[in-house]
């Protein structure tokens, strides 16, 4: 499935005044519309989850691909991590990334440190650091990642 687009309208207004001891008081309205189109996508629309080799589950929502609006600064995922899962031990040469967590609680290693992540809590993981997320408690994990530049295969090393 494609992405959803929808016209989003931008309005300009402003407004020049005389100076208030003028008895003339001269106004000027300048509207200007601006028509772009938006990229919206849910993850009902994402076409189902890439299901990763150790059980998460990937909803790709923006990135690179066309069909994920052809980002080239940034990517975004949600990810779905069942009790009992984790991540692959792994590291990327380029991109950082930050974990959004939404539901659950996260067990994060990031080169050999070891915390806890709880919903409404970020975490950034810089190129080379090696993570692995794994999700211990008896509720399912959810998390947003941010991907900038955008994921590619090509730049996750599992170790």
């Amino acid at each position: 499935m494609g992405l959803a687009f929808a016209p989003a309208i931008c309005r300009i207004r402003t407004q020049t005044l005389s100076r208030p001891k003028e008895s003339h008081v001269i106004r000027h309205r300048l509207y200007c519309k601006i028509v772009k189109q938006m990229h919206t996508r849910t993850r009902e629309q994402a076409g189902g989850p890439f299901r990763a080799a150790l059980g998460e589950l990937i909803y790709e929502l923006v990135g690179n691909k066309p069909s994920l609006g052809g980002a080239v600064k940034h990517s975004l995922a949600q990810v779905i991590v069942p009790y009992g899962t984790m991540s692959p031990r792994h590291y990327h040469r380029v991109l950082e990334e930050t974990y959004f967590l939404l539901k659950g609680k996260a067990r994060m290693i990031i080169d050999g440190h070891e915390f806890a992540l709880t919903p409404g809590e970020a975490c950034l993981i810089m190129p080379g650091e090696v993570h692995q997320v794994f999700n211990d408690s008896e509720e399912t994990l959810e998390f947003l990642v941010f991907c900038a530049p955008p994921w590619t295969a090509d730049d996750f090393i599992e170790v």
